[in-house]
């Protein structure tokens, strides 16, 4: 029965992508916010296809995270894995 507040205590476009998809599963009544901390960081690591709307931002509605890297600043990854 505890409100909670989702963040990250400073984090770019991919942890917001997943503090939003957190926070709109929530029950409303339990959210007291999540915060967007994007303006705080200098470099962006990719696109975060999230809608600002009145009274907040929504979560993406494309797949996954709705996180698009930018590869070249993240550079090439260090372990590639793969699902079968």
């Amino acid at each position: 029965g505890l409100t909670v507040s989702i963040q990250d205590t400073w984090g770019a476009e991919i942890s917001l992508a997943a503090i939003l998809h957190l926070a709109q599963s929530t029950p409303r009544h339990m959210l007291r916010g999540a915060l967007d901390t994007r303006s705080l960081v200098e470099t962006s690591l990719g696109s975060l296809d999230a809608v600002v709307v009145p009274g907040g931002i929504e979560a993406p509605q494309s797949p996954g995270l709705g996180f698009e890297p930018n590869l070249e600043i993240l550079g090439e990854p260090k372990l590639r894995i793969w699902a079968h």
